[in-house]
């Protein structure tokens, strides 16, 4: 059994409890054969609690709009669901009071105190109620007789009304087999009789037009007429004639009973009825919507009523009615707790898109931003005519709040973006930046925030907040990264440099950028300026000489050679560091004479023979004449000597020779 199924056929039957098609697709579901055979057993896709409670829901709704044929149809189910159980012997005794005295259905009430009887022995109420109906039926017509005989002499009218009601009653309960007008009593005899309806007849045991038809109407009417909020009289005479299909009759009877009737539920229901007879039985939605209305007066908010009269305003466009609607339920108290904002919206709503009207709107809009200062709809509305006006600074107000209302997350972090921008737009830079700082803060990964708050520092000079805002994206880089951080340590290096004027913090930038792009000149060159502002001469040093490296004139190169092997002879006395700075600046010019002389000297100096030797071998090639026989002179006494080469030292001595036969002591 499909769960969806019930649910679906239980809502058609609360719009049209005639509805034969739900009714039988309600019977299937729950496993009824017949009317007159018990729910077959089956599988139910939710709890019999829960079946209980959908049954018994819709059972209290039909119950408040007096649909008795309904409540009596659920009480069934409701009984066969519960067979055997505790349960059971409740729903029976309900159907059973049902049917006697709100149906007037012998032949069913019979049957529901035969089997209360069987489940709960000793219930008097029932055995009562079984000898009650027998010793009824077997003199029904003299009760008629005597009932008429003295209605006609009472002289109060409520009781005379009273008094033809039980005689109808009475007529209706046991009358429908009775024998032909000519062969009944004088208080049975009456018109043609006409065919009665099938449901009608299923309810109520038999087939066929009531014989006693015209008499039960007659004293109804009479009833009525003595008594118009006699509520049995016009509940029986609704039921006459809604089984005789005399639905014109049924919408009079109910419009009379309801506008008569001082007690508000009564009223309510039977407006309720009338509607439904109006809309579904004659066709007339006018005359339906004001039964609706009435509804409305007495009950607002009453949930039928009002979706009929939106639907019918809304289908004919008939915005002021459906605003006065929406207005008088607010003011009524009609709309339950909670729901309020959804009406407000609505009328706010509907002024603002239906009628064009934005200034009748904005009053609701401000009465649904006090209860939900981010809805979605109302800070629509507040944009849109923000922008026809040209008052961003209230919508800023606006937007502001909802922002506050919010819980961190994306939707606020767009309301802060907003706010900001509208800032910007009113050239107020303070106030932007503190939104966007706030939306920062909530998403730090935003890059409109980040973009934002870079343009607005460098148009109000906030470098400190810049180069603040630079390091904490720096930080959300991976350190070996250098693809993304290196653009953002040049950044940072260029305010340090050009704006905030911090050489210290420089350095530690331009460290930063020199450990991921050891290539990079133009930072190794911003070192040597700043080691030398700070006075770090030995940091001063090492950068020129990592400068000299990477400059590609030869001129730059041989002067920064130069000044890192003096100073560090000079200032430090550091041999080693200048011999490796004049060593260099050998390397770039093999002639400079400084680069020759101090490297000879060091070298000699630190007893260095080797390289004194490849520094005269590189040397030699440039050498000529007497410079270049008292080199060969050199590196043969360099050989011979200090290094343990004879054959060398006799092959230097040999070149001397080819150069001058006569050269001293060389033989």
């Amino acid at each position: 059994m499909s769960a969806q199924t019930i649910r679906k056929a239980l809502g058609l039957l609360q719009d049209d409890p005639d509805g034969e098609d739900a009714w039988g697709d309600l019977r299937e579901a729950l496993g009824f054969v017949s009317d007159a055979e018990p729910a077959t057993p089956k599988d139910f896709d939710l709890s019999l609690e829960e079946l209980y409670d959908l049954l018994g829901s819709a059972l209290r709704a039909h119950e408040a709009r007096r649909e008795h044929d309904a409540v009596a149809e659920i009480l069934r189910f409701l009984s066969a669901l519960a067979r055997g159980t505790p349960r059971e012997a409740g729903f029976v005794k309900e159907l059973a009071r049902v049917y006697d005295e709100e149906l007037l259905s012998e032949e069913h009430a019979t049957r529901a105190f035969t089997r209360l009887a069987e489940i709960a022995p000793g219930a008097t109420d029932a055995e009562d109620a079984l000898e009650k109906a027998a010793a009824k039926r077997e003199k029904w017509n003299e009760l008629v007789a005597r009932y008429q005989e003295e209605a006609n002499g009472a002289n109060d009218s409520s009781f005379k009304s009273s008094l033809l009601v039980r005689a109808a009653e009475t007529l209706y309960r046991y009358g429908r087999g009775a024998p032909s007008t000519s062969d009944q009593p004088e208080s049975l005899r009456g018109g043609a009789k006409k065919k009665k309806k099938e449901k009608g007849a299923a309810a109520n045991g038999g087939g066929g037009s009531h014989p006693a038809l015209p008499d039960m109407i007659a004293k109804l009417s009479e009833a009525r007429t003595l008594d118009p909020r006699s509520r049995r009289a016009a509940q029986l005479l609704e039921r006459v004639y809604r089984e005789e299909g005399r639905f014109e009759d049924v919408a009079a009877t109910l419009s009379s009973f309801a506008m008569e009737t001082s007690a508000k539920e009564e009223k309510v229901a039977g407006f309720l009825r009338l509607a439904r007879v109006l809309r579904k039985k004659l066709g007339a939605e006018e005359r339906a919507v004001s039964a609706y209305e009435q509804v409305i007066d007495l009950h607002p908010g009453q949930q039928e009523a009002t979706s009929a009269l939106v639907q019918h305003f809304s289908e004919k466009e008939m915005w002021e009615h459906l605003i006065a609607l929406y207005d008088e339920q607010l003011a009524g108290g009609g709309v339950p707790s909670g729901q309020e904002a959804g009406v407000i919206l609505q009328i706010a709503m509907l002024n603002w898109r239906m009628r064009n009207k934005p200034e009748a709107a904005e009053p609701y809009f401000e009465r649904l931003r006090r209860t939900e200062p981010a809805h979605p709809g109302m800070l629509e509305f507040f944009r849109e005519q923000a922008k026809k006006s040209g008052d961003t600074a209230r919508l800023a107000t606006i937007l502001t709040d909802a922002q506050r209302s919010l819980p961190d997350g994306v939707e606020k972090g767009k309301l802060g973006a907003e706010v900001a921008n509208l800032a910007e737009e009113g050239a107020n830079a303070a106030k932007a930046i503190e939104q966007w700082r706030t939306v920062l803060r909530q998403d730090p990964a935003n890059k409109d925030a980040r973009e934002a708050l870079k343009r607005l520092y460098r148009v109000t000079g906030g470098w400190s907040a810049l180069a603040d805002l630079l390091r904490n994206e720096l930080e959300r880089i991976s350190p070996d990264d250098g693809a993304q951080r290196l653009p953002i340590l040049r950044e940072i290096a260029g305010l340090y440099r050009d704006h905030i004027k911090s050489d210290s913090a420089l350095v530690t930038v331009l460290s930063q950028i020199t450990a991921l792009d050891p290539s990079d000149a133009a930072a190794v060159r911003e070192l040597v300026r700043v080691y030398d502002a700070l006075g770090r001469w030995r940091d001063l040093l090492t950068a020129q000489m990592k400068l000299a490296e990477l400059d590609a004139n030869p001129e730059t190169k041989t002067d920064l050679y130069r000044q890192v092997a003096r100073r560090w002879l000079e200032q430090f006395s550091n041999v080693q560091n200048a011999v490796t700075a004049y060593e260099a600046l050998h390397e770039v010019d093999g002639n400079d004479v400084e680069a020759s002389q101090k490297l000879k000297e060091l070298y000699v100096k630190r007893r260095s023979f080797p390289q004194l030797y490849a520094l005269y071998e590189k040397q030699l090639p440039s050498a000529e004449g007497a410079a270049k026989i008292e080199l060969l002179t050199e590196m043969a006494k360099l050989a011979a000597e200090r290094l343990d080469r004879g054959a060398a030292a006799i092959e230097l001595q040999k070149q001397i020779l080819a150069l001058d036969p006569n050269a001293a002591g060389v033989l």
